[in-house]
């Protein structure tokens, strides 16, 4: 009803009406205020209940230097492997109301819930996971299946849920690089050259600063 009470109030003879600018501004305020109260508890719901769930996954995080060779499955060209078996149960729900979420919401509504909330599970995991662990070469190559399985969970409400996790998104790029490219790399985020701008374009690595590139790298025990 408010796109159609927007297009009425500028229609005479509404238009004409001595009101403060559009008619129907005080109910269209009113409605716009408990939508948006609306999409962030949707939001705000469903990131908690991801957090509360993956609260194991976050304290078993050592696991990803203690992760073996014969996990490495998933590299450059390969198809990925198994996930962190502690990530799965977070997923699943995850994934579901998601759907439910779809079902109920407005499109626009539903792209700008879903976006906050990806944006949310994004800062969460990279502060909580990424930033506090160290990784073996298998255990990079686990984490990166486990973020690609997360920005993977959007895709019943999004093709492009990449954009709104950004850093997740970027650090399997980084885990998926051979040896030898992610030592170039930290040589160019160490040394703050002007090359690393272009070496970031090229790898479509953006939301990852210098700074951050060079404790990601720092972060794989295999490469140190």
């Amino acid at each position: 009803a408010a796109p159609l009470l927007e297009e009425w109030q500028e229609e005479p003879p509404l238009a004409s009406l001595d009101a403060p600018r559009a008619v129907f501004g005080a109910v269209l305020r009113g409605w716009r205020e408990m939508r948006e109260e609306l999409e962030e508890h949707a939001s705000s719901t469903l990131a908690a209940d991801f957090f509360h769930g993956a609260g194991r996954y976050v304290g078993e995080r050592r696991d990803f230097r203690l992760a073996a060779e014969g996990e490495a499955a998933g590299g450059e060209g390969e198809p990925l492997g198994d996930l962190s078996p502690a990530l799965c149960e977070p997923l699943s729900l995850l994934r579901s109301q998601l759907a439910a979420l779809r079902a109920q919401l407005p499109a626009a509504s539903l792209r700008r819930a879903w976006r906050s909330l990806a944006e949310a599970l994004d800062t969460w995991v990279y502060e909580s996971v990424v930033r506090r662990s160290a990784f073996s070469a298998a255990g990079a190559q686990r984490f990166r299946r486990d973020a690609q399985a997360l920005v993977d969970s959007f895709s019943g409400v999004s093709a492009s849920a990449h954009t709104a996790m950004r850093r997740l998104h970027e650090v399997a790029i980084v885990f998926g690089l051979p040896p030898p490219a992610r030592a170039e790399l930290l040589q160019l985020a160490s040394a703050g050259a002007a090359a690393l701008s272009r070496r970031r374009d090229e790898l479509g690595v953006h939301a990852l600063d210098g700074e951050s590139l060079s404790e990601l790298l720092a972060s794989l025990v295999v490469d140190s």
